[in-house]
């Protein structure tokens, strides 16, 4: 996908196999891939169907650093906002539901 100047980007997840967590949680691994771009926000369509959102997002990069970024979510959608991203990254997102 190529960048795209001050819009939303729309990247499906590439889901890997869920892994029981303890407490009764639910982990999800997905691979969010991020173009390059000005005002990026790039869309996790991870479809779990959380009832009310009640879930946990942990994102990490490429050098399996944990990061900080705002973000909106829903039952079935995360949408990151990255900013100015001046170089092509895949990230990993980490969903606990």
């Amino acid at each position: 996908m190529s960048g795209k100047s001050g819009g939303y980007h729309r990247v499906s997840g590439l889901r890997s196999p869920v892994v029981a967590g303890g407490g009764g949680g639910t982990t999800s691994s997905f691979e969010l891939v991020v173009p390059i771009g000005s005002d990026v926000s790039a869309t996790l369509t991870h479809n779990l169907g959380v009832v009310g959102s009640d879930y946990i997002v942990q994102i990490i990069n490429s050098d399996n650093e944990n990061i900080v970024l705002p973000f909106s979510r829903d039952e079935n959608e995360v949408i990151f906002h990255f900013g100015d991203v001046i170089v092509e990254e895949t990230f990993k997102v980490i969903i606990v539901h």
